[in-house]
């Protein structure tokens, strides 16, 4: 019987001891998590003053976070506006800022998966995000190929296609189109070694393309019809 007794003393033990064990690991996890958060929001804040910190600190921003916000010239506030706009990499927001854009615009812009350097230079030809989508859709062009378009007349990106899928630039298709030849015919006059301004003026006298090459192999002039 004493024997009994002792052994069961020794399993008790035993049990008490491993408790221990494990109450002093779970103590130690919780001890370095908590170091670890603290040292995200209390700690490296060199070169932060105690305002500048609080404010920070103040939206939740971790030291790191907060100087490379602030490297790029985005204060607290701003930064909690792009947090609530969905953006939570520093670098993320570095670049869509970088590219122009606040934190609104650039919501819209990433939804529309496009990249802050392929979004920014849309933006600086002047591109709202809807026209953006249009050209790109019906175009494939970049930016500074669909500026041009555009400032030469072609406000439409279905139209610019029509011209640019027929081999003509922006400059040659509004000097054409402006004298009233369709892409079929300004091939076939291009074809025949015609320049706009003299197509455009054998056809304004009536003259039909087989007529006017004609006209010219005999050195006559569009009047002399």
């Amino acid at each position: 019987m004493p024997l009994l007794n002792g052994r069961k003393a020794s399993e008790k033990t035993k049990q008490e001891e491993n408790v221990r064990r494990k109450t002093k690991y779970f103590m130690l996890v919780v001890a370095a998590l908590a170091l670890v958060a603290a040292c995200a929001t209390t700690g490296n804040w060199e070169g932060f003053s105690e305002t500048d910190k609080g404010a920070w600190q103040a939206v939740g921003a971790s030291p790191q976070y907060a100087d490379t916000l602030r490297g790029a010239g985005i204060t607290p506030a701003q930064s909690k506006a792009w947090s609530n706009a969905g953006f939570s990499e520093a670098s993320d927001i570095v670049a869509w800022n970088k590219a122009g854009f606040g934190p609104g615009e650039a919501k819209d812009w990433r939804g529309a998966r496009f990249s802050p350097k392929d979004a920014g230079q849309w933006k600086q030809n002047n591109f709202s995000l809807q026209q953006t989508q249009a050209w790109v859709a019906a175009t494939g062009l970049n930016a500074h190929q669909a500026r041009q378009w555009s400032d030469n007349g072609f406000a439409d990106p279905k139209l610019a296609q029509t011209w640019h899928k027929a081999g003509f630039g922006p400059l040659d298709s509004k000097q054409w189109s402006g004298l009233g030849f369709s892409t079929q015919e300004a091939k076939a006059w291009q074809a025949q070694g015609f320049q706009p301004p003299d197509a455009g003026n054998w056809k304004k006298n009536g003259f039909s393309l087989e007529k006017a090459v004609d006209y010219r192999k005999k050195g006559l002039k569009p009047s002399g019809k």
